[in-house]
């Protein structure tokens, strides 16, 4: 029988991890096919900037915070058209105006709402803008739901979330509150931050065997 790894391992590892300075590159070049001036006020006169997770938090103007949000979580511009399309002026202002009408406390109406209204808009994105701007989700403090972090949990290579696997299938709106339930069980059962563990497993999740 295959012994699977414990979070319980990596515990110093996580709670040394400084979330908040996780921080990417991001040149110019890779923005510039995309048609949007608050883009391209990021960068002014520079070939590229760096953007950390301390940077989008510390962003008091909703509309940069979305901004530097996007290019964080894209450094090199996204794969496919998503990306384009969300960042299309009509579709990234109506967004703007939309989600500075959320209450902190979203729910499954509101997040259906917009995912349906904003084109090129995913949970992956969305829930990196409720992450950033401090959001609540069913009463847990959001959380980025990335597809590295759901393959982690769901690789059935660690024992904390062993029914992962079979009650969250991809990073759908449906399964959300599920993945925040596991993420805070499984870092309360471990003495370590959600966020933390959050980075962990996009950063080392899947590259860790027994």
């Amino acid at each position: 029988m295959e012994i699977k790894l414990k979070i319980d391992n990596f515990r110093d590892l996580i709670n040394r991890i400084p979330v908040k300075k996780q921080a990417f590159v991001v040149k110019k070049k890779n923005w510039t096919r995309f048609n949007n001036s608050s883009i391209y006020e990021m960068f002014g006169d520079k070939e590229e900037i760096k953007i950390s997770r301390n940077d989008i938090f510390n962003e008091k103007d909703i509309n940069y915070l979305i901004c530097k949000t996007v290019l964080w979580g894209y450094s090199t511009g996204g794969r496919g058209n998503n990306i384009k399309k969300f960042l299309k002026e009509n579709n990234y202002t109506h967004f703007i105006e939309k989600i500075s009408k959320f209450k902190n406390n979203c729910n499954i109406d509101s997040i259906k709402s917009i995912l349906k209204e904003t084109p090129g808009l995913g949970m992956s994105t969305l829930t990196k803008f409720m992450y950033f701007l401090k959001f609540k989700y069913c009463g847990y403090n959001c959380l980025i739901f990335d597809k590295k972090v759901l393959d982690a949990i769901t690789s059935n290579n660690y024992s904390d979330f062993k029914k992962a696997s079979s009650e969250i299938r991809n990073n759908g709106i449906i399964y959300y509150l599920k993945y925040l339930e596991y993420m805070n069980e499984v870092a309360e059962n471990n003495n370590v931050p959600p966020e933390n563990l959050e980075i962990f497993l996009f950063t080392f999740g899947s590259n860790f065997k027994k």
